[in-house]
């Protein structure tokens, strides 16, 4: 079995703690990396691939579906951590949650507000797919807790506050019951006595400590010596995991440009004598590494981050040619978009889309009229058919 470790982390100091974004907060750069890209490739060739996840995700449902990777088996260390096993999606809904008499319900454009005594009570959050995300409760104005919830539906953990500042976290199991209790004032984690002997410990330092326990009870559990591990590079969580996978196993290391691009080449002096291979997606960075350590150079390969993949016989059966175009909608290259699209009236039979990342409708509409302005001023409409607005994209 092919086990795939993904970098999915924060960029906090709580970075085992995925970010966790309400829908209306627009992400800055493409939720994409090379472990989605690998996983996908696996799971076509009916490889069976397993993702191993080392990071608190309490979306990772929604995470999965929304790259199309949803079948793949995995396992969360944070559920084992948490003493969840075999739940089943709920479709959580406002109604069934407990609330005091005489709530309210005010629908803002962002969340529902409750008040209750005409005090604010809660703000319930929602994920992008619309399932309850997160809710906070109040108190005089002043935020009290904040309970994340998961995707199956139901409370993941709640954060308690005092003085409007994160005191603990309580991590939960399905049932609603404390697992860990994480205190931000130096005191560490301390673990439910009532979990069954799961814990080594009543008491850790920090989050890593639990996670690297839980994650050795499973590879002791589950891992044989044929299985492998493609891991995604991240120096946060190397050096710890090179520690405690199997020497014996197969390793795989992912260099990926967009989450690696700042780590230097002595940085991965220690790595490459345990992998059997390392895959980098930048030619140049590889050419780095082969020059610094030739001889580990036969280990070291390239493979595009996206899917280069050919659909043979797709394109033989379209007969227009089509031209992707990446504008920036702050600094429109007008000239740009002439040659464009003046190669298109040129060929009958192609077809120009534009796209630009995180566009709001005004300046998608100031897109459309510059070109059709365009087209009227500068070239004979009779050649072009339409200008048609795009169905949506991300």
């Amino acid at each position: 079995m092919y086990y795939f470790i993904p970098a999915w982390y924060g960029q906090t100091d709580e970075f085992w703690k995925t970010a966790i974004d309400p829908w209306y907060r627009i992400r800055q750069k493409i939720e994409f990396d090379d472990s989605l890209h690998q996983v996908r490739i696996f799971q076509d060739e009916d490889l069976a691939p397993q993702l191993l996840l080392l990071a608190y995700q309490p979306h990772l449902r929604y995470f999965l579906h929304r790259h199309d990777v949803l079948e793949v088996g995995y396992t969360a260390i944070f559920d084992l951590i948490q003493g969840i096993t075999n739940e089943n999606m709920k479709n959580l809904q406002v109604t069934d949650l407990e609330w005091p008499e005489g709530s309210t319900f005010v629908h803002t454009p962002f969340a529902i507000v409750v008040q209750c005594q005409h005090k604010r009570y809660a703000e319930i959050e929602f994920g992008t797919e619309g399932f309850i995300a997160m809710i906070r409760y109040f108190d005089e104005e002043q935020i009290i807790r904040e309970d994340v919830y998961d995707d199956r539906g139901f409370v993941s953990s709640s954060l308690y506050f005092e003085n409007g500042q994160p005191i603990y976290r309580n991590y939960l199991n399905a049932k609603g019951i404390w697992q860990l209790c994480h205190f931000f004032d130096g005191r560490g984690i301390v673990a439910n006595p009532r979990t069954d002997g799961r814990f080594n410990k009543s008491y850790y330092g920090d989050l890593s400590e639990v996670i690297w326990e839980f994650l050795d009870k499973f590879l002791a559990e589950k891992v044989t010596n044929d299985d492998r591990f493609v891991i995604a590079s991240d120096l946060r969580h190397n050096k710890p995991l090179f520690n405690h996978l199997p020497a014996e196993n197969t390793k795989i290391l992912t260099w990926f440009a967009e989450r690696n691009q700042d780590d230097s080449i002595d940085a991965y002096a220690g790595f490459l004598p345990q992998v059997d291979l390392l895959i980098a997606d930048r030619y140049d960075y590889l050419e780095q590494l082969q020059v610094a350590y030739p001889e580990e150079a036969k280990k070291l390969k390239h493979m595009a981050s996206f899917d280069t993949r050919l659909a043979l016989g797709t394109s033989q059966r379209v007969k227009e040619s089509k031209i992707f175009y990446q504008v920036d909608l702050n600094q429109l290259d007008l000239e740009a978009i002439y040659q464009v699209l003046a190669f298109v009236a040129k060929y009958p039979k192609t077809r120009v889309e534009f796209g630009a990342f995180n566009a709001n409708p005004e300046q998608l509409q100031n897109l459309e009229h510059q070109v059709e302005k365009m087209i009227d001023e500068r070239f004979s409409s009779e050649v072009f058919e339409e200008v048609v607005e795009s169905s949506g994209a991300e």
